[in-house]
């Protein structure tokens, strides 16, 4: 008598059918990686090398500027010295710049010189120590010439004069202002 094939006893707790041995696992729905991040730090660094390539060799490869033999329009003519100023209407411009100071027990005496390039410009002075704010207004210089601020300065012409503020040792914000208090620019004046 043949006895019939080993079955194992029946389990409750295993399913019923073939069984796989596949489970499922969270990264398999993630989406694939991005190759993003690796191609731009590739071409930065390729940037970096070429940038350090060209700054390293590029005296070699392009040829030096070779000096003219005749002098360009701009090396003739000289540019004028001082801060340029453009009045807030934008209607006058120019230059302007302080030449000289002298200090003294009673305040600041100021050498000034303004150029006007375009228009005519009616113009007064103001300034302020930088630690403190009260406004200081032009007083009548001991120094010769006193700068006249009561006729306009037309285009192309050049005043300079002398201007005094009572004030005490320090450094002193100089204005160009308007005829009317505007301010059209400033400057520094060292103590």
């Amino acid at each position: 008598m043949t006895q019939p094939p080993y079955r194992p006893p029946f389990d409750p707790t295993k399913p019923l059918g073939p069984q796989q041995h596949n489970p499922t696992e969270i990264h398999q729905f993630a989406p694939p990686r991005s190759r993003l991040p690796w191609l731009l730090g590739l071409g930065a660094v390729l940037v970096a090398v070429a940038i350090i390539l060209t700054a390293t060799f590029a005296d070699r490869i392009l040829p030096a500027p070779q000096p003219s033999a005749s002098p360009t329009p701009a090396s003739t003519s000289a540019k004028p010295s001082g801060q340029p100023f453009v009045t807030p209407d934008g209607r006058v411009d120019g230059r302007w710049e302080v030449t000289d100071t002298r200090w003294n027990d009673e305040g600041v005496e100021v050498n000034v010189r303004v150029a006007v390039e375009r228009g005519s410009l009616r113009f007064s002075f103001m300034a302020f120590t930088n630690d403190a704010a009260e406004v200081l207004y032009p007083q009548p210089t001991i120094s010769y010439p006193e700068m006249a601020t009561a006729q306009p300065i037309a285009s192309g012409e050049e005043r300079e004069g002398w201007v005094f503020f009572p004030t005490y040792r320090s450094d002193l914000t100089l204005i160009l202002a308007t005829d009317a208090g505007r301010q059209i620019s400033a400057l520094l004046v060292r103590a």
